[in-house]
């Protein structure tokens, strides 16, 4: 029995060995597995950190070419307002050099109107005097012996033509 006793220990010391082997392997298993989640933790961490500064450096790329495509904008801008000043002032001095030519043109528009006026006074104050003395009789003429009689005939034609004009 004591073989017995001994067999069963043995084979009851074996029992709990192989089932504390087990539990070890299993422990070891756990730990194994707890080691491996928390490394795919880590590398989920790692690479979640990754991306966060890939995307950091990105948007800061971008907002780095979004500034450089703003002055680039801004500077054609600026470039654009200097040539529409130049053109403005090229426009300008043309306009005051029409502008300053139109005032001499009307200026002797001006006189040659008032000197139309008056010489169309004149004109009408000549044809007046010549009418009254046609109308009057006052018109002398002498026939020389070799002057045709129709003088005054075609001079008064000619006045009277001349009238119809103005």
């Amino acid at each position: 029995m004591a073989n017995y006793y001994s067999s069963s220990r043995t084979s009851s010391c074996s029992g709990s060995t192989s089932k504390s082997i087990f539990h070890n392997n299993n422990n070891k298993e756990q730990d194994h597995d707890q080691v491996d989640e928390q490394q795919q933790q880590k590398q989920l961490i790692i690479d979640e950190q990754m991306r966060k500064r890939k995307r950091m450096v990105s948007n800061r790329e971008s907002a780095r070419r979004s500034r450089l495509r703003k002055q680039k904008h801004e500077n054609d801008l600026t470039d654009q307002v200097c040539q529409l000043n130049k053109e403005k002032k090229v426009l300008i001095t043309g306009m005051n050099r029409i502008t300053q030519k139109y005032l001499i043109i009307e200026a002797e528009n001006r006189v040659l109107r008032a000197q139309m006026v008056e010489l169309s006074n004149r004109l009408q104050s000549l044809n007046e005097i010549i009418i009254s003395f046609i109308n009057n009789g006052n018109i002398y003429y002498s026939v020389e012996p070799n002057q045709d009689h129709h003088f005054f005939t075609d001079n008064y034609n000619h006045i009277n033509a001349m009238m119809l004009q103005y």
